[in-house]
């Protein structure tokens, strides 16, 4: 312990625990044991006892410091250690030294107090043994004759015939008297002298019994010890520990990513000149990060006193306000700072930036290359180790990025590069959730297919195409025209080296990977939809008491909400729900813009509707039937979501929440959409109190239906203002 931890070690309390455990080995040699025992102490039973119990006392002390190398042994090390020199590491260290000196005292006062009961095993203060010498001396002294002195032996050895301890060795001094077999050990004898009258006593069955009842009691003492040191480590590291790592790990993330964005945007306030020595922090105690995040703070606060023109700026980008005149004021060079903090972050630490969280906004990004980035940066982040194997690098994931954006047409509104990675990147969070129940594998492979799911589309739908003959429905026969032609694009990017994102996978795999992604996107055709909702509730019925009971006890938002629980994995395994519900995640982040916050909701719905209403310019063109949602003159915006949040989207999460119940956030967010929703139309279309109450009930029973989605009260209070 020297060597290992000297400086914590030397001249504490465990080292002078040591020194006097050390020095009671002492009484343990030969010489000193012989000199004990011919010191006349050893004629008091009452001052063996006590030194009996000492002795034992040293002996268990020293075996128990044995156990503290126990905290070498492999399995009793912590397997997920603070980073040398963090606060957890310090605050943990101090915690573990307190508690281990509580145990320390406890241990010491439990070795010195539990032998004592050994110790009764050896006989009270006995007089008899005195008295019967004394007697023996008389006796001698007053020259009875042998056969007289025979006698009085006689009844000294049968009045200790009901003891476990017996004489047997009478002596005039030297002379002796009567003698039988006495114990094979010297220490195991009791030496009782009286004038010339010597008596040995045999206590060899009391010291036996001695040391039987002191190795209960010490294994009793270590075994106790081990235990209760494993509860309270467990316990420590459970309730302090455990959540101070990740308490501080936050800290150090959200801190280190403030510090480059402040950086950054120091840089660009002082026109590139730079006063940082671009260190790395990636290995910082918390304390020192935080330190140098409040510089750069100050550092950048005279920066803006001498700059005041960019007020507008630095507050957008710093998040202090989020109105769209703000947002409107941002210039590129701030989006060109949010860029460059999405290239040096990992997913990890980029909380902030949303990106893995159901916030995120790929319209933000004015520049048309950010977009591809975090396309090639959710791929990245979910290669599984058989493609990693295969020799998939970055390199073709991003080559696979800038050749899917290629892909997609720049000028429609709805349906391009932007659609596709809102909905990978909504898989991506899905499947954050669910990855207790899906391989690897299986989510690359999902994401892929997300980013590719729309490729090519030209902005109208099946329908449209079957109507008008196109080529893709008179190629695929009516039969999802636009589906198959993405999924055939998808493979056919595959097969270029450079953007083959599957590396040199064995056949197989090859095989299922495609036919997983065959499968998802053709499922993200809307005509399959009701199917698949169908599909949902009918797993849901067979499974029903399973899915009730996990719904009953999950609180979202909540980390200790257990989820998956036994019984769901093994539904999960059983094949044909695990495909469809593999098929329906992809179909389910498709139009997952409902179930975003209704400033992101709101924009992607914009964008849908335009697109629908340039089909429907189209149709009136060519003399075709118009559908309502596509007249541009007919169609309001608010009703239109509500409807089709009502009648398409909400049957879908309704009952998926119900069998993945970490996905209540998305049925949360979508109702409240649809209060923002129903509050705009009731603002601008000025009902009549029949229209507003069947609006009001329409709503009031989605509601209803709702799993984890609260009615708000104040919802429909608004009967004065028609």
């Amino acid at each position: 312990q020297v060597i290992g931890i000297g400086k914590a070690y030397i001249l504490s309390f465990f080292c002078l625990m040591d020194i006097i455990g050390t020095l009671s080995l002492i009484v343990e040699f030969s010489a000193v044991k012989t000199q004990m025992q011919q010191n006349s102490l050893t004629q008091n039973s009452v001052v063996m006892r006590a030194t009996r119990a000492s002795k034992i006392g040293a002996r268990a002390g020293r075996l128990t410091r044995l156990v503290k190398l126990m905290r070498f042994l492999p399995f009793l090390r912590n397997r997920k250690r603070a980073d040398d020199g963090s606060t957890a590491k310090v605050i943990s260290s101090k915690l573990i030294s307190r508690v281990s000196s509580i145990v320390a005292c406890l241990i010491i006062f439990s070795v010195q107090v539990l032998p004592l009961p050994g110790s009764l095993a050896m006989p009270s203060q006995d007089l008899s043994i005195q008295m019967w010498t004394a007697h023996l001396q008389n006796m001698l002294e007053e020259g009875e004759e042998l056969l007289v002195i025979n006698e009085v032996l006689t009844e000294f050895r049968a009045f200790y015939e009901r003891t476990s301890y017996k004489p047997y060795s009478f002596l005039n001094g030297t002379e002796v008297l009567w003698q039988s077999r006495g114990p094979s050990l010297p220490d195991r004898s009791m030496r009782i002298e009286y004038g010339a009258a010597v008596v040995l006593f045999d206590f060899t069955y009391q010291i036996q019994l001695e040391a039987g009842m002191n190795m209960i009691v010490i294994t009793s003492t270590i075994f106790l010890m081990v235990i209760f040191s494993l509860l309270i480590s467990r316990a420590v590291s459970k309730h302090a520990l455990t959540p101070l790592e990740i308490l501080l790990m936050k800290v150090r993330k959200i801190g280190r990513l403030i510090w480059l964005q402040v950086e950054s945007l120091q840089v660009h306030l002082s026109k590139g000149k730079s006063q940082s020595a671009g260190n790395d922090f990636q290995d910082a105690d918390e304390t020192v990060l935080l330190k140098e995040v409040l510089s750069k703070i100050g550092v950048l606060s005279a920066v803006r006193l001498m700059r005041p023109d960019e007020d507008a700026q630095a507050l957008a980008f710093l998040g202090v306000a989020q109105s769209e005149e703000l947002r409107s004021m941002a210039p590129r060079e701030t989006l060109a700072v949010r860029l460059q903090t999405v290239i040096q972050e990992t997913l990890e630490t980029l909380e902030v930036e949303n990106i893995t969280t159901w916030r995120f906004n790929p319209l933000d990004f004015e520049d048309t290359e950010t977009v591809p980035l975090v396309c090639a940066k959710l791929l990245s982040t979910c290669i599984p180790y058989p493609l990693k194997a295969a020799g998939v690098t970055e390199m073709e994931i991003s080559a696979f990025s800038e050749k899917v954006q290629a892909g997609y047409s720049k000028t429609i509104p709805y349906h391009n590069f932007n659609h596709a990675v809102d909905t990978m990147h909504s898989v991506y969070v899905i499947l954050q959730e669910c990855r207790a129940v899906f391989s690897g594998v299986e989510v690359y492979t999902l994401l892929m297919c997300a980013a590719a799911h729309d490729i090519g589309h030209p902005g109208f739908s099946n329908e449209f195409l079957v109507q008008t003959r196109h080529e893709l429905a008179l190629r695929y026969n009516d039969s999802a025209p636009l589906e198959n032609m993405h999924t055939a694009r998808l493979f056919e990017i595959l097969r270029d080296e450079d953007c083959d994102i599957l590396g040199d996978l064995d056949e197989a795999t090859r095989k299922d990977i495609r036919k997983m992604s065959i499968e998802a996107i053709l499922h993200t055709d809307n005509s399959c939809h009701f199917n698949e909702v169908k599909a949902l509730q009918m797993i849901h019925e067979v499974h029903d008491e399973e899915f009730k009971n996990t719904v009953s006890t999950y609180i979202p938002g909540d980390d200790q909400s257990e989820w998956p629980v036994q019984e769901i994995v093994e539904i999960f395994g059983e094949k044909e729900t695990h495909d469809t519900i593999r098929n329906v995640l992809l179909h389910f982040a498709d139009i997952s813009n409902s179930m975003k916050p209704f400033t992101i909701s709101r924009l992607w719905a914009d964008l849908v509707l335009e697109e629908f209403f340039f089909q429907g310019d189209k149709m009136k063109e060519l003399g075709l039937p118009v559908p309502a949602l596509n007249d541009r003159q007919k169609t309001s915006r608010p009703t239109s979501q509500i409807g089709f949040i009502e009648f398409i989207v909400s049957p879908l999460v309704f009952t998926i929440v119900k069998i993945v119940p970490p996905l209540a956030f998305a049925e949360q967010a979508m109702m409240g959409t649809v209060k923002y929703w129903f509050e705009q139309w009731a603002s601008s279309a000025s009902p009549s109190k029949s229209e507003y109450q069947q609006m009001v009930d329409r709503v009031k029973r989605l509601y209803e239906k709702a799993t984890f989605a609260k009615q708000p009260t104040a919802l429909f209070k608004r009967w004065k203002s028609i």
